[in-house]
């Protein structure tokens, strides 16, 4: 959907560089309940599969229990309170600031979201996927946020550091 919303900028910016026609099929492609469009694992390129090949590889994925496991209950509201106590607890002995502690607090988290990078490279038929869990607004960002923050000075430092490039 996040794609299809770029590829309707692109189309619909009065300078672009596509004919009518192109602009047409684009729409056309993003209206098509039966095909996934998803950025591939590399190269920079677009991949469109149909959509029963990348649920097929999602399900796969998903039942192999040497790394998900399927919960009987949501989770989210008992990790909330348990992180929620842990922040108070840091903020009542001074290691977090008020401002630090509202940052924190992520009242209302959404539900990470799974899904799948088609490995092209790998195979152009039945490409296996690389697995993504995006975690935005999840219940955790705020802290990995935070760490992040925290940490960065420290890792920077370290003669085995090496940045991205």
């Amino acid at each position: 959907m996040r794609l299809c919303i770029l590829l309707h900028l692109v189309v619909t910016n009065k300078k672009s560089n596509l004919t009518r026609s192109e602009k047409e099929a684009l729409d056309e492609l993003c209206r098509n309940k039966d095909i996934v469009i998803k950025p591939a694992d590399k190269g920079g390129g677009l991949v469109i599969m149909p959509r029963a090949l990348y649920n097929h590889e999602v399900f796969r994925q998903l039942e192999n229990t040497s790394y998900y496991q399927t919960l009987p209950s949501d989770p989210t509201t008992l990790f909330q309170s348990e992180i929620e106590e842990f922040i108070q607890e840091a903020h009542f002995h001074q290691l977090i600031s008020d401002k630090e502690m509202r940052y924190l607090l992520n009242r209302s988290p959404t539900r990470p979201v799974f899904y799948v990078l088609p490995k092209v490279h790998k195979s152009l038929v039945n490409p296996p996927g690389r697995p993504i869990v995006a975690g935005n607004n999840s219940l955790t960002e705020p802290l990995s946020n935070f760490v992040d923050f925290v940490l960065r000075p420290l890792v920077t430092s370290l003669p085995s550091y090496l940045r991205d490039s």
